[in-house]
């Protein structure tokens, strides 16, 4: 007679069954019922999961033996895409598949006069945003986070933030879009990056003011208006 003797790791993966003392020539039945979360990678005749020790779907022996059922845990890939502003390669990590992702501050280099502000789900910061230090729900797909870069300043109407770009031919940072300011609204400039106050000449007008040109305001040196 031989003892067949199973064994699994990790623990958690599963469990086994058809371990047990067997008459010799007799056909045993082992099987490996694997949980939520995790994948069977095979049998193995060594607790080290050698390739060159998996165990074929049907196999002979003829001594004791101990058989090592290894579990793989579900992962999911998180992709962290670099966007547009900045150099360098977007990147990935693997986590477990219905485990959260924390995010981190990214390892791409700002073009200049830009400065990260988040990362979010969409490509134009239109979708869900996350702050460094912030944690998605549990995921259990694979995901894409664009980091989100912009201007140095940001231009404050009344409490509101709006973001900028930089404009390299005038120098100058912009809001993309079109924003109606009152005479009697506070208007400031929000430093996002340590550097100096920006100037700008826009439009043959003085700089250290808001100008107004073709539909953006775009803004220098003075931070209130």
């Amino acid at each position: 007679k031989y003892n067949v003797t199973l064994s699994s790791a990790p623990i958690e993966g599963g469990v086994v069954e058809g371990a047990g003392i067997y008459e010799c020539s007799s056909n045993v039945t082992i099987t490996a019922n694997t949980k939520e979360g995790y994948i069977f990678g095979g049998w193995f005749t060594t607790s080290t999961f050698d390739e060159n020790s998996k165990v074929t779907n049907a196999a002979t022996f003829d001594a004791n033996t101990t058989l090592y059922a290894n579990w793989v845990e579900e992962q999911v890939t998180v992709t962290l895409d670099r966007n547009d502003y900045a150099s360098g390669s977007s990147y990935t990590q693997k986590i477990a598949k219905g485990s959260s992702y924390t995010f981190t501050s990214p390892t791409f280099t700002p073009l200049t006069n830009y400065t990260f502000l988040e990362w979010n789900t969409a490509k134009d910061g239109s979708g869900t945003s996350y702050a460094v230090g912030e944690s998605t729900g549990n995921l259990t797909s694979d995901a894409t986070y664009y980091a989100i870069y912009v201007g140095q300043y940001a231009l404050e109407v009344n409490g509101t933030q709006y973001n900028t770009k930089y404009d390299s031919t005038n120098s100058c940072y912009y809001v993309d879009g079109s924003i109606t300011v009152n005479p009697n609204d506070t208007v400031k400039v929000l430093k996002l990056a340590d550097s100096t106050y920006p100037t700008c000449g826009v439009d043959g007008r003085s700089e250290g003011n808001w100008h107004d040109v073709g539909g953006v305001i775009s803004f220098a040196e003075t931070s209130s208006q």
